[in-house]
């Protein structure tokens, strides 16, 4: 039986600091196209690069133990916010529906501002009447909008 044995590891040649370049690049997520682009490198270079620093199974790993954490991190949330915990609130808010402007550098949603700045003034008025369970908070968080013209 004839048996094939593997390809030995290609190893680059290119300076550690070009090397850590495309590694960095890469862990921001970046694509390899980009990074061969943008450093003046072959896609073959940058990928021998990232195959032998073995950051592409690193990656993997981390994400897949990150998508394990996610069940725990939302039942944590879930008992904050029940307590009326305001930075769970916040921090919910900030990730979710914070920056109110799209991802694609739109103009924030004036309207949507102003019903999160009079909910929240709503909400501080009535923990106002009652003491906050919550000390990891000890600053006020202000909205500022400016009208967009359209």
């Amino acid at each position: 039986m004839l048996q094939v044995e593997p390809k030995p590891q290609r190893k680059s040649r290119k300076a550690p600091g070009i090397k850590a370049d495309v590694i960095t690049r890469r862990v921001q997520g970046q694509s390899k196209r980009s990074i061969s682009k943008d450093l003046g490198i072959t896609r073959g270079t940058v990928s021998t690069i990232l195959e032998e620093s073995h950051i592409e199974q690193h990656l993997e790993n981390y994400q897949a133990q990150s998508v394990e954490l996610i069940p725990e991190a939302l039942r944590v949330m879930k008992v904050r916010l029940a307590a009326n915990s305001e930075n769970a609130a916040i921090k919910t808010l900030e990730s979710t529906i914070w920056p109110i402007s799209d991802k694609r550098n739109k103009a924030p949603d004036v309207g949507l501002t102003v019903a999160i700045q009079n909910l929240m003034q709503v909400s501080l008025h009535n923990n106002a009447a009652q003491p906050s369970t919550d000390t990891s908070t000890q600053s006020t968080h202000v909205i500022e909008s400016t009208p967009v013209n359209q």
